[in-house]
């Protein structure tokens, strides 16, 4: 560092002693350069000397640096730039002769950066400043003539012609800014002669170095020299629009530069000039698209599309988008929307009040039509492909002008107008592609087309015929149909289209009809049943008839509501359910398969919604009652027919509810409609089924939902209030017989079981009785809790050996009870008669046990005897004196010891004693008993 802080104190002091001396510039230039010689002689001998080899390592490098400090300071010392310029330039000689001395390619970068300065300095302070542009484009050109006047590898070429690059992209930067700000984007020849040559500099780097940058920046450069002859063509001849010009130059370059150009040194810019030309060119379109200029955009349109089709086809091989050929697209669409823009500017001259724009229907209806002329002449000169891209495209513009129809305030003539064009161009579009979708298009267009001008005919005609009025909407329906099946016999394709279109339209058509005439419009729905009668006839696939079948249902209904609603019949409305159902039934009765099978699945939810109608009519008197039966009658035969049982339960639940609804206003007749309703489903269970339910796998496959439905009539006539005994009585007695009826009708229940269950639920309507006879109280309880007694021995038969033990420990716990509550009456009355009564039923449950041998009864009587007898005695047992029971108690326990004594002699013996011997009878005797 302070070797290098002596050298630049040398160099000052050098710079300084000369300047003392006020020599002229050049003089003290050659004593700087001088002075650097010296210094060059000065390292020669110093290298030499060991001693000044600190200074001698560095001195070669600052003799280098020092040549730039010496012209700074000469910058420093005099103010004139030119001969600074020259100065500059010298150095950079040197610098430049540095590079093939030292090796060194870093003095590549000080050589370009004196040299630009230097000449940046000639010119700005010289006369050159006028021809300054020019200069500075040719500045460029300097760096590529270096590597071909002197001998270097290919990495300094590179290195030169990347310098030439960025030197004539800087001045082209200098130069626009200089002509932006200085001369106000005023035009000079000047400018234009060095763009041109920063053009052919970079054509030449293009086609030198190879790069794709260098490619796309040549024809910049050349489009803005073309700017600058239009800019001076329009301040020399005064022509009106400079984007129009520029437009055509930057097509001339499109097609000369990227199309037909020969040259070698121009064959690299050929996409690059496409590109470049076509992103110019359509800027100056969107130009004239801002300012509303439709009539120079629809030209430039022209010539683009002109120039797709007989330039940029020949020549474009590029493929942005696969299958798509960009040249034909881009001239279909650029030629209708040129006709478009012509069309807009005409009707900016002749309606400018009236007039949106040049995208409106009319404009859009001619570039289809001219564009399909274009088809039809590239199909005459064989080339199908741009034939085909302007008979679509055509297609698509008729599609936009049929949607600039369907405005508001869009003249009703002009549009039934170019709807009925529609209809052509959707035929010719089915003839060319042959689709169903195309066929389908006709169709709609057709379609479109009758509304357009029925509503023409109601601007401008109105025609007071009511029937016009009514049939109006459905008239274009018929007339649908009516082509579809004359078409039948040339084209299969396009009949089903207007076909299904009609029908399609069909449904929209009868509501039209409904809203606007409402109950009028009854008759209207009576040809669509005869329509869609005769569409499910004609059509084979099974959807099709289906849905033709069920509108002709539908169709029907509607029309019998609104006739009852035209006749002011509001009350029957729902009979419009009845009859339709009914229709329908009939035609079921009377068809076959398949056909009973389609008209069922209308006829069964339909029906529902009819009896649904019918339950909620009011008021529910007994002809409507009488009329759900019947209708649910016919539903469940038709639901038995079709092996549809699982939906038994919805006709059956809505006459129930029917039943209730009716038993509001009439509550008599509840009880009488309960019992035949019970009766009419047993009986139809029993009838129809012999199980309640089918359990296969332990799926339910089948229920009788009759049987299930007679549940709830027993369960609302057991809640039913009365003072008759028969009111009391017979909900018991029907659900025990109902229940004896199910005995061999539940699959996983022996029938024994359900026969006890309706024995056992007897016991409603006894105790019902009980409670309305005068029994007196010596045996009220007796008839109350003996026959609990008498449903444990039928539970010990129905049961049977195999339950045995469950079955006795029931019994068991319901004779404990009995007995018990037996006591506690004959406790509570006191009398010898309560005595006699329990006595009497004791023994003969001793006596019943011991003939039919069963414990519980034999051992319970045994009990309650004692206890009886143990209870009527407590008077005397109570007077009995102290040592009474003493004496007893001690006669027990001698008695027990004796004999316990005389036991174990007779067992020591080996003798049995009697009582031993009766024991071990009686033990094996009960055992034998239940």
């Amino acid at each position: 560092m302070f070797v290098w802080f002596a050298c630049a104190s040398l160099t000052l002091a050098a710079g300084f002693l000369l300047a003392a001396c006020k020599p002229p510039l050049d003089v003290f230039y050659f004593g700087m350069m001088l002075f650097n010689g010296l210094l060059m002689v000065l390292y020669r001998y110093l290298k030499k000397n060991d001693a000044w080899q600190l200074f001698s390592k560095e001195c070669l490098l600052y003799v280098q640096v020092n040549m730039i400090f010496s012209t700074l300071l000469m910058l420093g010392f005099y103010e004139r730039e030119v001969a600074h310029g020259f100065n500059l330039i010298l150095t950079a000689i040197l610098y430049f002769a540095m590079v093939y001395v030292s090796k060194h390619r870093e003095y590549q970068f000080v050589f370009t950066a004196m040299l630009v300065y230097g000449v940046y300095q000639i010119i700005e302070f010289s006369a050159l400043v006028h021809v300054g542009a020019a200069v500075y484009a040719l500045l460029g050109f300097v760096f590529i003539v270096l590597p071909l006047l002197l001998k270097g590898d290919d990495k300094q070429k590179r290195i030169y012609h990347y310098t030439s690059a960025l030197v004539s992209g800087c001045a082209f930067l200098y130069i626009s800014f200089q002509g932006l700000v200085w001369l106000h984007d005023q035009p000079s020849i000047v400018f234009l002669a060095a763009y041109v040559i920063i053009f052919l500099n970079y054509a030449y780097l293009s086609h030198s170095v190879k790069r794709v940058l260098f490619s796309y920046l040549a024809p910049v450069f050349l489009l803005a020299a073309l700017r600058e002859a239009v800019l001076l063509g329009h301040t020399w001849f005064g022509y009106e629009s400079i984007t129009l010009i520029m437009f055509f130059a930057s097509l001339l370059v499109y097609i000369l530069f990227g199309c037909l150009m020969k040259l070698p040194l121009f064959q690299s810019l050929k996409e690059s000039s496409r590109d470049i030309a076509g992103a110019a060119a359509l800027i100056c379109l969107i130009a004239d698209l801002i300012v509303f200029n439709w009539w120079q955009a629809g030209m430039m349109m022209l010539c683009l599309s002109l120039t797709a089709a007989f330039v940029a086809a020949k020549f474009e091989i590029r493929t942005w988008i696969p299958e798509i050929n960009l040249p034909a697209l881009f001239h279909a669409i650029l030629l209708a929307m040129s006709v478009c823009l012509f069309y807009g500017a005409w009707a900016d001259r002749s309606m400018p009040y009236h007039h949106d724009g040049p995208l409106e229907a009319p404009g859009a209806a001619i570039a289809s039509f001219l564009t399909l002329l274009a088809s039809i002449l590239w199909q005459r000169r064989n080339n199908r492909l741009f034939a085909d891209y302007c008979f679509y495209t055509s297609e698509i513009f008729y599609l936009f002008a049929i949607a600039g129809t369907l405005t508001w305030g869009f003249s009703p003539s002009l549009r039934v107008s170019i709807v009925s064009g529609g209809i052509v161009m959707a035929y010719l579009l089915y003839r060319k592609t042959k689709s169903r979708t195309a066929s389908f298009a006709a169709g709609s267009t057709s379609l479109l087309f009758y509304l357009t001008t029925i509503y023409l005919m109601d601007v401008d005609l109105y025609i007071q015929s009511e029937m016009w009025q009514e049939l109006r909407f459905l008239l274009g329906a018929v007339l649908l149909l009516a082509v579809g099946m004359a078409l039948a016999k040339w084209d299969d394709v396009l009949a089903r289209a207007f076909w299904w279109t009609g029908h399609i339209y069909l449904p929209l058509a009868l509501l039209g009809s409904l809203l606007e005439h409402g109950d009028k419009s009854f008759w209207v729905f009576g040809i669509a049943v005869l329509i869609y009668a005769i569409s499910t006839v004609r059509v084979s696939e099974e959807w099709r008839i289906k849905t033709f079948l069920y509108a002709t249902f539908v169709s029907f209904w509607v029309m019998l509501s609104l006739g009852f609603i035209f006749l002011g019949w509001y009350d029957t409305l729902h009979y419009t359910w009845l009859i339709t159902s009914a229709t329908a039934a009939t035609v079921w009765f009377i068809a076959r398969q398949p056909w009973t099978k389609r008209i069922a699945y209308l006829v069964v939810p339909f029906s529902v919604f009819g009896m649904l109608d019918f339950v909620m009519a009011q008021p529910f008197g007994l002809l409507l009652l009488i009329i759900t039966a019947i209708y649910a009658s016919g539903l469940l035969f038709i639901l038995h027919a079709e092996e549809w049982d699982m939906f038994a339960f919805i006709p059956l639940a809505f006459v129930l509810y029917a039943i209730n609804v009716y038993s509001e206003a009439y509550p008599e007749q509840e009880y009488g409609l309960l019992v035949m309703f019970l009766a009419a489903v047993t009986l139809a269970g029993q009838s129809l089924y012999k199980n309640i339910y089918t359990n296969i796998d332990r799926k339910v496959l089948r229920v009788d939902w009759y049987t299930i439905a007679g549940l709830m009539p027993l369960i609302q006539l057991n809640f039913q209030t009365g003072e008759s005994l028969w009111v009391r009585l017979l909900p018991g007695l029907f659900v025990a017989t109902f229940i004896f009826l199910q005995r061999n009708r539940v699959p996983d229940i022996k029938p024994k079981w359900v026969i006890f269950a309706s024995i056992a639920y007897l016991l409603q309507p006894f105790y019902a009785l009980l409670d309305r006879l005068d029994i007196p109280p010596l045996f009220e309880m007796e008839c109350y809790v003996l026959p609990w007694v008498l449903l444990s021995v039928i539970l010990q038969k129905t049961a049977g050996r195999k339950n045995r033990q469950i079955t006795s420990y029931i019994q068991w716990t319901i004779l404990v009870i009995v007995s018990l509550l037996l006591i506690q009456d004959g406790l509570d009355g006191g009398t010898v008669y309560d005595a006699l009564v329990i006595g009497s039923l004791s023994l003969a449950s001793m006596l019943g046990g011991m003939a039919y041998k069963m414990k519980s009864f034999f051992f319970v009587g045994s009990g309650v005897l004692l206890l009886n007898v143990f209870l009527q005695t407590r008077p005397f047992w109570g007077n009995m004196p102290w040592w009474g029971y003493l004496l007893i108690g001690g006669s027990l326990l001698i008695a027990v010891a004796s004999y316990n004594e005389w036991h174990k002699q007779k067992s020591a013996e080996g003798r049995e004693t009697l009582l031993s011997k009766c024991r071990r009878y009686l033990i094996q005797k009960f055992k034998e008993w239940q």
